[in-house]
């Protein structure tokens, strides 16, 4: 009962900020609280520490890495300004600027059935022969979703990180789904794995910069979503706010 109260508090104390920042000169050493979800910040942030660094002189980003679920209790709880998500991320108190779309690839084994197929669609795929991450991150109930839930919910394999998904995979314990960005293996599994893109119904994920509805200093995320969107890698395509 009383976590509303609170919520309604912490609002009116971030505006309260807001003003006294504005009054003592915004832009100077501008504390900004960011989340990243683990199968995206060891892909994108190679691209983006730097450029925001450059392009956002006045911010002192902090910069944290967990699952989905501890990132949207984070927002809403005010102990982090933003966070890059998978959206859309349905809670009345969050919204989002969309930043880029992130096509899935599948992975397996070389020499394997599923690379063989003559057209490559999501309806092939089989939940029950596939490798994904343990519950909470989002990326696993986006794989079941793209497969139909063929085959189930429950997956012949799950592993923590998508690193070691890789090397799963090499082993010939399944095949994946993939995000683009991290679409590259280590030197001693080139020979072992295969990607291959859908020949239709390619499935993507759509990442945005996620933060609360009652955030007073919504031109500085504004700022920071801009700068992430001119910086983006190849492999990954801009979305506009409206898109």
């Amino acid at each position: 009962r009383l976590l509303p109260l609170l919520r309604e508090a912490l609002a009116a104390a971030e505006r309260v900020g807001a003003a006294a920042h504005r009054t003592g000169g915004a832009g100077r050493g501008t504390s900004l609280k960011l989340g990243v979800i683990p199968t995206l910040g060891a892909y994108i942030m190679l691209h983006l520490l730097l450029p925001m660094s450059r392009s956002l002189p006045e911010f002192e980003l902090n910069i944290t890495e967990q699952p989905t679920a501890q990132l949207v209790e984070a927002l809403r709880d005010g102990t982090l300004d933003a966070a890059l998500l998978s959206v859309p991320v349905r809670h009345p108190t969050l919204e989002a600027i969309p930043l880029f779309d992130e096509p899935f690839r599948l992975i397996a084994k070389r020499g394997s059935t599923i690379l063989g197929v003559d057209h490559l669609s999501p309806g092939l795929l089989c939940v029950c022969d596939m490798i994904l991450l343990e519950d909470g991150h989002c990326l696993r109930d986006q794989a079941i979703e793209v497969c139909g839930k063929r085959g189930g919910i429950s997956p012949r394999m799950v592993t923590t990180s998508l690193e070691t998904l890789k090397y799963l995979v090499a082993a010939g314990q399944g095949y994946s789904l993939i995000p683009a960005m991290a679409s590259d293996v280590p030197k001693g599994l080139t020979e072992l794995v295969q990607f291959r893109e859908f020949d239709e119904g390619s499935p993507l994920r759509r990442i945005g910069l996620c933060f609360r509805k009652t955030h007073t200093r919504r031109s500085e995320l504004e700022a920071l979503a801009a700068v992430i969107r001119r910086h983006l890698p190849s492999r990954v395509r801009q979305v506009q706010a409206n898109g």
